[in-house]
Formats: C-alpha cells, sequence, structure tokens
C-alpha cells in the first residue's frame, strides 16, 4: 500500500474534522507519510520495517482520539480504541489483546493484510504505572508487555490460527 496524499494534503483533510492541535497535526501527518513512503520504497522481502508507533500525549478533551480516527478515515485504515485502564482490570491480558486485534481484523472485513495496517489507539497508558507493592498484574505492568511485543512488530498468533 502507497499512499498518495502529501503531508499538507493530509492536513488539510484533518483541517475539515479536527480544529486546533496544528502542530499534532503536522506531525502526525509527516509520521505517516514517511511511514507509507518507506513501507512503498522497500520490498517486502529485503528489508524488515519496524512498526511505526506514536505516543500523543495531552490532557482529556483536547482530540488525540479524534485525530488517530480521522486520520484512520482519511487513509481508509480499520482504527479500534483500548483503553488501557480496563486491560489492567483483568487477569486474562493475553485474551483481551487478543480481543483487542480480533476487533482490528473485524474492521478490516477480514483482510488479514488491512488489520496489519491498520491503527490500535491504545487511552490512559499512563494508568498502568507500577505502583510500590502491587502484583505486576493489578500494575498494569503485564499489559505494558503485552503490548509492547505488538508495538515492537512481533509475530502474533490469533488462538484461530490467523497470523
Amino acid at each position: 500500500m502507497s499512499i498518495q496524499l502529501k503531508p499538507s494534503e493530509i492536513v488539510g483533510r484533518l483541517n475539515e474534522h479536527v480544529i486546533g492541535q496544528e502542530t499534532a497535526k503536522k506531525t502526525l501527518a509527516v509520521a505517516i507519510y514517511g511511514h507509507f513512503r518507506r513501507m512503498a520504497s522497500s520490498p517486502a522481502d529485503s528489508v524488515e520495517l519496524t512498526k511505526s508507533n506514536i505516543l500523543l500525549i495531552g490532557p482529556t478533551g483536547t482530540g488525540k482520539t479524534l485525530l488517530c480516527e480521522t486520520l484512520a478515515r482519511i487513509l481508509d485504515l480499520p482504527f479500534v480504541t483500548a483503553d488501557a485502564t480496563s486491560l489492567a482490570q483483568t487477569q486474562f491480558v493475553g485474551d483481551e489483546i487478543e480481543a483487542i486485534l480480533h476487533r482490528l481484523l473485524d474492521r478490516a472485513g477480514g483482510d488479514i493484510g488491512k488489520a496489519q495496517r491498520g491503527i490500535v489507539f491504545v487511552d490512559e497508558v499512563d494508568k498502568l504505572k507500577a505502583v510500590d507493592g502491587q502484583s505486576r498484574a493489578i500494575s498494569g505492568e503485564s499489559v505494558q508487555h503485552a503490548l509492547l511485543k505488538i508495538m515492537e512488530g512481533a509475530p502474533v498468533k490469533l488462538k484461530d490460527g490467523r497470523h
């Protein structure tokens, strides 16, 4: 998949839906454009590309989720959101992560290739901070490790056998 839109065009499309956050829109547009250029210029067999992860920081209500949802629509990519707080409150972190990936695959209409290019937005990551005296599962550390594998581009095999 290659991107046809230049960063200025991506910003223009974002401007149609998102008010303010000019620096964030420009930064995201350049990052997305660069990511797709690297994907297009590198044959799949010759160079393994690293995942492109972006961390958006800001108070509640500043438009982080809206920016990512809008980007997904502009780029015709599947988009799912997950709340890190609820992930940390379960004993079955692996199952929860798999559920997120299944939702992404569903949003991609079952197309694994499209799902692999999709966007997973993990909200409230700051709530995963370990607190002295808490067990690993309660502290959110197990969620951090599970998410880190995906963010680093590790292959994921779902229980139904799909990769």
